[in-house]
């Protein structure tokens, strides 16, 4: 970062670099600055940055997460609803998902929006594991 970091954000010049925990840098639009290991990827769970080529990746309902350490997949698999910041949709109908209606499925909670839904799922989950 040029300039200091002032509550999570550098001022000072022209600094367009948002700094995470120890002062890593990650430039606003994604790509990554200051030091150059860092590959802009920030883990879901721990909110570490996750340096070029490292991270454990895992795919959620269509879309591949990347995650600092198995013990941070674990977590997520648990509860993803508490570290995906976007709205969730049912795979089944569309919907957006609700938290009390959910299956286990090889470890991993997915998530549905009514429990007509939940049999749909349970009968053929991967087919709708991995729907985008």
């Amino acid at each position: 970062c040029t300039g200091t970091c002032a509550e999570g954000k550098c001022s000072g010049g022209e600094c367009k670099m948002e700094c995470k925990g120890n002062h890593s840098c990650k430039d606003m639009s994604g790509n990554a600055g200051g030091d150059s290991t860092v590959s802009g990827l920030t883990c879901p769970v721990s909110n570490e940055s996750i340096g070029e080529g490292q991270g454990v990746k895992l795919d959620y309902y269509g879309k591949t997460y990347t995650f600092c350490c198995e013990g941070c997949v674990a977590k997520f698999k648990k509860e993803p609803i508490n570290y995906i910041k976007e709205e969730m949709t049912c795979p089944v109908m569309g919907e957006t998902v609700t938290k009390d209606v959910f299956v286990m499925h090889n470890d991993t909670k997915y998530y549905l929006c009514c429990k007509s839904c939940l049999s749909k799922f349970e009968k053929d989950p991967e087919k709708y594991i991995n729907k985008k």
